[in-house]
């Protein structure tokens, strides 16, 4: 799997606020790629999404949401998660992701 593409976005919690990031392959070091392509790998996120794992978002308050859109050379994903959905195998991802989000207009 190449990674060509993904787009983050982190919104909720108790401000609200909005954050994110698109990472596209062709203008990111190859050390980012190659992290990207291996946090992934281990999350297990693809394979999740492939298999119809995404679910709808719980409504408990004060949650982070995390939107991803990965996309590759084998298609493109959609994942939605939240802070309840994060395990051991996905929260170096979303961290990998949140230290290269910005802020976002809602």
């Amino acid at each position: 799997m190449s990674v060509v593409k993904v787009r983050f976005r982190q919104s909720g919690g108790f401000g609200g606020l909005i954050r994110g990031d698109e990472i596209v392959a062709a203008d990111a070091s190859p050390a980012d790629v190659k992290r990207l392509e291996q946090l992934l790998k281990a999350s297990g996120l693809t394979e999740r999404a492939a298999s119809g794992g995404a679910r709808t978002p719980s409504r408990a308050a004060d949650l982070m949401q995390y939107d991803l859109e990965i996309e590759t050379s084998s298609g493109t994903k959609h994942l939605v998660l939240t802070d309840e959905d994060l395990d051991d195998k996905t929260e170096p991802l979303i961290q990998f992701l949140q230290k290269r989000s910005k802020p976002m207009k809602p």
